[in-house]
Protein backbone atom coordinates (compact mmCIF):
# COMPACT_ATOMS: atom_id res chain seq x y z
CA UNK A 1 0.00 0.00 0.00
CA UNK A 2 1.35 3.20 -1.41
CA UNK A 3 0.38 6.48 1.32
CA UNK A 4 1.62 9.97 0.05
CA UNK A 5 1.37 13.13 2.58
CA UNK A 6 1.44 16.52 0.79
CA UNK A 7 1.68 20.31 2.42
CA UNK A 8 0.25 21.99 -0.85
CA UNK A 9 0.41 25.50 1.17
CA UNK A 10 -2.60 26.85 0.76
CA UNK A 11 -3.99 24.73 -2.39
CA UNK A 12 -4.76 26.03 -5.46
CA UNK A 13 -1.79 28.13 -5.04
CA UNK A 14 -1.62 29.04 -8.65
CA UNK A 15 -5.30 28.39 -9.88
CA UNK A 16 -6.12 25.90 -12.66
CA UNK A 17 -1.89 25.32 -12.68
CA UNK A 18 -1.91 24.12 -9.20
CA UNK A 19 -4.56 21.34 -10.30
CA UNK A 20 -3.31 20.41 -13.45
CA UNK A 21 0.10 19.42 -11.25
CA UNK A 22 -1.15 17.41 -8.35
CA UNK A 23 -3.23 15.64 -11.40
CA UNK A 24 -0.42 14.90 -13.10
CA UNK A 25 1.71 13.95 -9.93
CA UNK A 26 -0.89 11.85 -8.71
CA UNK A 27 -0.82 9.91 -12.10
CA UNK A 28 2.55 9.11 -12.16
CA UNK A 29 2.64 8.22 -8.35
CA UNK A 30 0.00 6.29 -8.10
CA UNK A 31 -0.43 6.15 -4.44
CA UNK A 32 -3.51 3.90 -2.75
CA UNK A 33 -4.40 7.00 0.01
CA UNK A 34 -3.52 11.21 -0.26
CA UNK A 35 -3.47 12.88 2.61
CA UNK A 36 -3.51 16.53 2.00
CA UNK A 37 -2.89 19.46 4.26
CA UNK A 38 -3.56 23.32 3.52
CA UNK A 39 -6.33 22.47 1.42
CA UNK A 40 -8.01 26.42 1.03
CA UNK A 41 -10.88 25.54 -1.58
CA UNK A 42 -13.14 22.47 -1.44
CA UNK A 43 -14.17 23.35 -5.05
CA UNK A 44 -10.86 22.85 -6.20
CA UNK A 45 -9.82 19.79 -4.59
CA UNK A 46 -13.69 18.28 -5.80
CA UNK A 47 -12.16 19.38 -8.96
CA UNK A 48 -9.00 17.66 -8.85
CA UNK A 49 -10.79 14.42 -7.61
CA UNK A 50 -13.40 14.51 -10.35
CA UNK A 51 -10.43 14.64 -13.18
CA UNK A 52 -9.01 11.72 -11.25
CA UNK A 53 -10.46 7.92 -12.10
CA UNK A 54 -10.15 5.69 -9.16
CA UNK A 55 -9.89 8.35 -6.55
CA UNK A 56 -12.75 9.78 -4.31
CA UNK A 57 -12.20 12.62 -1.58
CA UNK A 58 -13.20 13.61 1.85
CA UNK A 59 -12.19 17.32 3.69
CA UNK A 60 -12.07 17.83 7.40
CA UNK A 61 -13.66 21.48 8.49
CA UNK A 62 -14.78 22.00 4.80
CA UNK A 63 -11.31 23.67 3.84
CA UNK A 64 -9.93 27.23 5.03
CA UNK A 65 -6.45 28.04 5.25
CA UNK A 66 -5.70 24.44 7.23
CA UNK A 67 -7.84 22.67 5.54
CA UNK A 68 -7.12 18.51 5.73
CA UNK A 69 -8.55 16.06 3.32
Amino acid sequence: MDILTWNLHLFPSNGTASIDYMKDAILALQPDIIALQEVSSESSLQTLANSLDDYEYAIANGGGDWGLA
